[in-house]
């Protein structure tokens, strides 16, 4: 019988418009044919490989094939783009971008590997192939703001200068917001090390002000202090809402200065938690009681005899310990019920109010974040030591 010859393979017709239709769709057929290592571009020097860069940019517009799917990727495959650093290469494999000379800080970019040559006359070209032509704010968000932190003072400067002042055009684009939440780049009070905006706390919120005050890297320092610089870090990052969360470390941190200063105590009362923390005060008398007297000792209700005795003004104002402030007890100096006596003022200490406290920092923390109670008066469980804003 005669041998039957196997089809032609069949040109897409009308689709090859141009010389670089044909290539791309020859190329095409002798890899079919051969394997994907044919043709082999290995014979052809740089200079060949940028003519035929050349005439596939130049007739894309109007190509058929070669301006198809199918043609593009074939397109990618071939090593005739060029790096910036003059090496040719395929783009089918990893992404490529390409950015203009204008743009800022596209020349810090010349040992990124992955940016292709600009080319004017292959914008086109490229926005087919899918390679992103940068803008200001892409160079910033892919390459300058994550090596902030080991760039030297002046590249720094320079590039946070540039993104203060773009910072209205620049505050929408997605990607560079994310850049700059993760990036340290923030000098912070009391060390020498960078700290990304969401480590850092505002120092215009009163609550995170006084509960952070003294620890080393709480918050910005120095230039970002200024009224546009905090605003740009709360967009970005900067611990400005209390949440929850945060709520719970202020509490925890006022715990751990309240127990460090004598008026209130864990009641962990394990070995452990003996040696971290410093020992209850002594009870009181036990024929005053805890709260004193029934209301007509000398520190009791009434507090008559007190009332003789010239002191300062109490700092412990609050009126909701024990039932309010006692009958007489603000020239007394006592705070209890009217009827069951009145707390004497030696167990609270001076500076404090009661619930709401102005407490220094305690860098210790609350170690384990260890309950509390006997705020004011041992043995006596008194709840979660609470503090206003």
């Amino acid at each position: 019988p005669t041998a039957v010859p196997p089809p032609k393979p069949v040109a897409p017709g009308a689709s090859l418009r141009t010389a670089a239709d044909i290539i791309a769709w020859k190329t095409q057929q002798t890899r079919a044919c051969l394997g994907a290592g044919r043709p082999s571009f290995a014979p052809l020097d740089d200079e060949a490989r940028d003519r035929l860069f050349n005439l596939l940019a130049s007739q894309h517009a109007s190509g058929g094939f070669a301006a198809s799917g199918e043609g593009l990727e074939l397109i990618r495959s071939l090593p005739v783009f060029t790096t910036v650093n003059g090496d040719k290469t395929d783009i089918a494999n990893r992404d490529f971008v390409t950015c203009p000379p204008g743009v800022a800080f596209a020349d810090t970019l010349s040992r990124f590997s992955g940016l292709l040559a600009w080319r004017e006359s292959a914008r086109g070209f490229y926005a087919a192939l899918g390679v992103p032509e940068l803008a200001d704010a892409d160079v910033l968000a892919r390459f300058i703001v994550p090596s902030l932190e080991r760039m030297g003072q002046p590249g720094r400067t320079a590039a946070l200068t540039y993104l203060q002042r773009h910072w209205a055009r620049l505050k929408d684009n997605a990607p560079l917001r994310t850049a700059l939440e993760k990036a340290r780049f923030v000098e912070a009070n009391g060390t020498s090390a960078l700290k990304s905006p969401g480590e850092l706390y505002d120092p215009h919120v009163e609550l995170l002000a006084a509960v952070f005050r003294g620890q080393a890297g709480a918050f910005p320092s120095g230039g970002w202090l200024q009224p546009d610089w905090l605003e740009l870090l709360r967009e970005v990052g900067l611990r400005s809402a209390v949440d929850a969360t945060l709520f719970q470390l202020c509490a925890s941190r006022v715990a751990a200065r309240a127990i460090g200063l004598g008026v209130a105590h864990p009641m962990d009362a394990s070995d452990d938690a003996r040696k971290r923390y410093p020992a209850p005060p002594p009870p009181p008398p036990s024929d005053q009681g805890p709260f004193g007297g029934g209301g007509g000792g000398q520190e009791g209700g009434g507090g008559a005899a007190a009332k003789a005795k010239k002191r300062p003004p109490p700092v412990v104002a609050d009126d909701d310990i024990d039932g309010g402030v006692g009958k007489g007890a603000e020239d007394a100096d006592d705070v209890g019920g009217g009827g069951g006596g009145g707390l004497p003022r030696d167990h609270l200490h001076r500076g404090f109010r009661c619930p709401s406290a102005h407490l220094r920092h305690h860098p210790g923390g609350l170690p384990n974040k260890q309950p509390i109670h006997n705020f004011g008066v041992p043995g006596r469980p008194r709840g979660a030591l609470f503090v206003h804003g």
